[in-house]
């Protein structure tokens, strides 16, 4: 945010401005990629050009198509807190065998049909 201004502009959004398709999942909806204490943080990000909102370009993206992937298999729930977090490889230098500390971050392009 404060080096790229990458944020969740939707109206006048100008040619050079960046958009940050999880910015909206983390701040209205709650939503993160690690924990930090009790609480989800979202380090993992995707950055866009506006270009990538045009439907005349073939391929193209909508404001909302930045997506957490919280499959079963990266996820863990304590059985005493009830919290769920990512299910990681390592705690400090103990090996736990999950997939990893962060939750993946996607976006699914959509064709245009013309």
């Amino acid at each position: 945010m404060q080096i790229l201004n990458a944020a969740n502009k939707r109206k006048n959004l100008n040619y050079r401005d960046l958009y940050n398709l999880m910015y909206d999942p983390h701040n209205i909806g709650n939503e993160g990629t690690a924990m930090s204490g009790s609480g989800w943080v979202m380090f993992d990000q995707i950055i866009v050009s506006p270009a990538v909102f045009n439907k005349s370009t073939g391929y193209y993206l909508t404001f909302d198509d930045g997506k957490v992937y919280k499959g079963e298999e990266v996820l863990i729930t304590d059985p005493q807190t009830k919290l769920t977090t990512p299910n990681r490889t390592y705690n400090g230098n103990q090996y736990l065998g999950g997939v990893s500390s962060h939750l993946p971050v996607y976006v699914i392009l959509k064709k245009d049909e013309k």
